[in-house]
This record gives C-alpha cells, structure tokens and sequence, in this order.
C-alpha cells in the first residue's frame, strides 16, 4: 500500500505540527460542547419583559415595532439606541427573523446586542428563520411562550404563531377564542404575528397563510372588533384595511409599490402611538443619518458575513491561529533543513 506508507512518512515528518492541529482539535469540541451549555434566559425572557412594561399614561403611549435582523449589525444596534432614546416608547416588540437561524450562537449574539444597545423591554414573535436548527423547542427555552397575550391600561396585546404549515393550530385558536373574548370591553385588541393574512404582492404561497386559515382568522379579528393587525414576512412597507381591520407589514428592505399608501426607505423601524381605541403608525429612520451609503446588495452580503464573524468568531479564530501555526512551523522546517544542508 504505497499510499498508506507515504502519508505515514509524511505523518511521522511533520509530527509536532500534526500535534498542533489535534490540540485545536479537540480544543474545537471542547468549545463546542461548552458552548452548547452556555446558559441563556431560561424562557422567561417574555415573561420578565411584560412585567417591566411600564407607561406613564395607559390611555396615551408609545411602542415600538421592526422586524428582522438582516440590516448589518452597526445598523440594526444603531436602530436599537434610537428606540431606546426615545423617551415616549415603552416596549418594543419583534415581529420574527430576528436571528439569521434559531442557534444557541445567533439567540447569545441577539441577546448581547439587545443588552447592549436596548434599556426598553423588548418581546419577540416566532419567525420563520427561529424555526431552522433548534426550532420552537429551543426558542420556547430561550423566550418563553409561542403565543401569549398582556395588557397596557384598557389595551390588550396579541402576539400569536403562526408559522406553522398550517397557520395557527386548533389549541392556540381556541386559546385566542378566549383571549379575545375576555377582552371585549377594552378600548383596543392588537395583534402581533409574523406571516401576514395575505400576501398584498400577489399570490406568494411562501409568504401568506392558506386562504381558509387567513379566511377563518378574519371572521374571528371581526367577530371581536380588533383594533390593528402587524405582520411582517414580506420584504418592503405596506398598510391598508382587511375588511376594514387596518393592518400594517414591515418587512426587510424593500419599498412598497406606488399603488400602496405610500413609499418607506429600505432600514426603519415603526412607532405606533395607541390613545383610547385609535392606534396611529409612523415609520422612522433617523438612525441611518450617520450611513453615508447603502447598497441593499452589499448589505445583504455584509450582513451574511458579519453574522457569521460574530456567532462563529472562536471557531474561526482557532482555524486561522491553526493555519498560521502550521504555515510556520512549515517555513521554519524548510529554512531549517537548508541551512543543514549548507
């Protein structure tokens, strides 16, 4: 076996060097395995936030809404500090994709980025990139509930799932049944979900629900006077009515067409104002001022590898350490064996 013999040889050649890229080796999975155990919030991220929920007039207040993570990190924690500067918004809420794939790595980067730039509490919806890798079992363990409802003064708050196959199953409507029920007499009945009823493009299967779960939905936000409906899932600004709900949908970097109510640029985040049962949005983007350019092409591209500098930065770090030792000790061996040979 003349192959087995020479990569023996050529083993036995390089021996330290083989012992150095073990180490990192095993180093890699140690890391791997402790970082698998790194704690996180434990699920009771939602249920902390909504009891720091505060406002100082239930009838008149702020809050604010985005979605998506896919603006670059500079961008995305540039609009954090101005949510958190704002001193009449009281809560933020995500409406899904907040990480690029539900991993223990992008939910602790997430979280140190809302640490970090974000004094507000902040509550979260399922998307459809929470459900790639640890899917709901790691969301719920790191959040908390997939649908729950609270309330601000007389205002009741929706947040529901529905990114199921199906749209919302036969448990969490029944429990929106209830919810909804109860609270009749509020002066407003807002609702939060990730996937829009309908898609206002066109017939996008990918992004709307099916048509008897949007239909049935419908029937019920009627039934019970809903107030307002935020989705997001589809790139670009868009509001109307659905039957006379009104519904907003931010989604990630896009504008809206001409025949919608109006243009939005491609990073902002919406401030909704809620007085009695009337609920006005803005859109705001004051915090890309201090970007001088923005191709949405080379963002997406910046974004994606950033994304992975930031969950992945130890790995990396160790493959490009690893590299560079094995490069050296490479150089040092042949300038070694040419001065022997001198």
């Amino acid at each position: 076996m003349p192959v087995i013999s020479k990569s023996v040889r050529y083993i036995k050649g390089y021996s330290k060097i083989w012992m150095i890229l073990l180490f990192f080796i095993i180093f890699f999975f140690a890391f791997k395995i402790y970082h698998h155990a790194l704690p996180l919030p434990e699920g009771k991220w939602i249920y902390s936030n909504m009891k720091n929920i505060q406002v100082k007039d239930p009838e008149h207040f702020s809050f604010a809404v985005f979605s998506g993570n896919r603006f670059g990190r500079y961008i995305f924690e540039e609009m954090l500090k101005q949510v958190d500067h704002d001193p009449d918004i009281a809560f933020a809420i995500d409406l899904g994709d907040a990480v690029l794939k539900g991993g223990r790595g992008h939910y602790h980067h997430l979280i140190k980025q809302i640490d970090d730039n974000l004094g507000i509490p902040l509550l979260t919806v399922m998307g459809d990139n929470e459900l790639k890798g640890g899917g709901r079992e790691l969301y719920q363990k790191v959040f908390g509930p997939l649908f729950y409802s609270f309330k601000v003064g007389k205002n009741c708050f929706f947040v529901i799932d529905n990114v199921e196959e199906g749209g919302v199953d036969r448990v969490q409507m029944e429990w929106l049944k209830k919810e909804l029920e109860g609270a009749k007499n509020y002066d407003s009945r807002i609702i939060f979900m990730h996937r829009p009823l309908y898609d206002p493009k066109g017939p996008r299967v990918s992004q709307y629900l099916p048509e008897e779960m949007s239909s049935r939905l419908i029937d019920l936000f009627l039934g019970h006077n809903v107030t307002h409906l935020f989705a997001s899932d589809i790139n670009g600004y868009y509001e109307g009515e659905i039957k006379g709900i009104p519904y907003t949908i931010t989604g990630d970097t896009e504008v809206a067409p001409d025949n919608k109510e109006r243009k939005q640029p491609y990073f902002y985040f919406l401030k909704v104002y809620v007085e009695k049962n009337t609920v006005k949005v803005e859109a705001n983007n004051e915090f890309l001022k201090g970007f001088s350019h923005i191709n949405r092409v080379d963002n997406r591209v910046m974004f994606f590898l950033d994304n992975i500098v930031m969950t992945r930065w130890l790995e990396l770090s160790l493959i490009v350490f690893a590299l560079l030792i094995s490069v050296f000790y490479i150089i040092y061996k042949q300038r070694a064996n040419k001065i022997n040979e001198e």
